[in-house]
């Protein structure tokens, strides 16, 4: 009895030690199994961790590019609206510059062509050296002195001319017959200058054809230039309209 008692005790101890053990291998297992989700659940906050700060890394990386672009293009901005800006001031000084310049040789010129023709004038003060003095030189080829002296006589009565003088174009004396078989002679043909003014110059052409009786004249006009200016006021003097004259007709005791 004792024995079986014993084998008993013996077998409930035996029981009871085998179930402390595995009651301590599931505690262990457990204390394992615990460790190892706790060093995964680490790694995995770690590499949460990791992420987020290299997402907040290339966050602000990005934040400070999209800055820098900005500033970039904001100061290129600011230095072209700069540059376009010291180009216009620049083109409008030049303009500025160059009208100046042109004004300042204008005046120059003026000045010195103002003292040109006051020298001119104090030094030539009979030449007339501005405008056109309003005169002409006409000229003709006569044949016959009569109609020269006839023509001379009608021309200077009207005061259509201030001035007349003849050329003799040849030296030998010849026969001349004209169309209305009147025969004369001649030291050969003779040009004939007339000095008038352009009013007159009509009246000189109309003249020339009624005394010549030719409606077709070879009437040569040149007008010049310069010349003595006491002359040309004399002519135009001489070849004044009647009724133009300023002095009455009586005080020249005629």
């Amino acid at each position: 009895m004792k024995m079986q008692v014993a084998a008993a005790e013996r077998q409930e101890a035996e029981a009871l030690a085998a179930l402390k053990d595995a009651e301590e291998r599931e505690a262990r297992h457990l204390a394992k199994h615990a460790a190892e989700e706790a060093r995964m659940n680490a790694e995995i906050a770690e590499e949460d961790r990791k992420k987020k700060e290299l997402q907040e890394k290339l966050q602000r990386e990005k934040e400070a590019n999209q800055k820098l672009l900005a500033d970039m293009a904001a100061k290129q901005e600011a230095d072209q609206a700069a540059a376009h800006a010291a180009a216009e001031l620049a083109h409008r000084q030049a303009i500025a510059a160059r009208e100046a310049q042109g004004k300042r040789q204008q005046a120059l010129h003026e000045e010195l062509l103002a003292a040109r023709t006051n020298k001119m004038q104090a030094q030539y003060d009979h030449l007339w050296i501005s405008g056109d003095p309003g005169i002409l030189v006409a000229s003709v080829v006569i044949d016959d002195e009569k109609d020269i002296d006839l023509l001379k006589t009608h021309l200077f009565f009207y005061n259509v001319v201030a001035d007349m003088w003849m050329h003799n174009t040849g030296g030998l004396f010849k026969t001349v017959v004209t169309p209305e078989h009147k025969m004369f002679k001649n030291d050969a043909e003779h040009r004939v200058y007339f000095v008038t003014t352009t009013p007159r110059a009509e009246e000189l052409i109309a003249v020339c054809k009624q005394m010549l009786g030719k409606d077709d004249i070879d009437l040569v006009m040149t007008t010049p230039k310069t010349g003595n200016r006491y002359y040309i006021e004399w002519v135009k003097e001489q070849t004044q309209m009647p009724g133009q004259a300023e002095v009455p007709i009586d005080q020249f005791g005629v």
